[in-house]
């Protein structure tokens, strides 16, 4: 499921670079995917919530900090998420991805989920 995901985001970011593991320092203008807290939740009827974190990673130096690109981003996440059957439930307010008070990187957690039955899945 999250392949789809990662292809659908790949796809629909364009030249927007779409980062799978968590590096040590966040690069503003990437997409990072990273499995969300918590990661999977049981659901009705023997169904799994799986969630993952699609952080959308900008610069808040610019004119408007960053809002723009971190909203349209936003959009483009939801829209990939919505093509593979995943759910996009909301994109957190901004926020620094580091505690340094110099540092102007800014983050927008997008909160995307999948609902299955686990025992379906060809690979678990």
């Amino acid at each position: 499921m999250i392949e789809r995901l990662i292809d659908a985001l790949k796809d629909g970011l364009g030249d927007i670079p779409v980062q799978v593991t968590v590096p040590a320092t966040l690069t503003p203008g990437t997409v990072v995917v990273a499995p969300g807290d918590p990661f999977l939740v049981p659901g009705n009827h023997g169904s799994i919530t799986e969630r993952w974190d699609v952080l959308v990673v900008t610069s808040a130096a610019g004119p408007d900090r960053g809002v723009n690109w971190l909203r349209e981003t936003s959009l483009l996440v939801r829209k990939a998420a919505s093509s593979v059957g995943a759910v996009w439930s909301q994109a957190l307010g901004p926020s620094r991805a580091t505690p340094n008070e110099n540092d102007m990187t800014v983050l927008v957690v997008n909160q995307i989920s999948f609902r299955y039955d686990p025992n379906e899945l060809e690979n678990p």
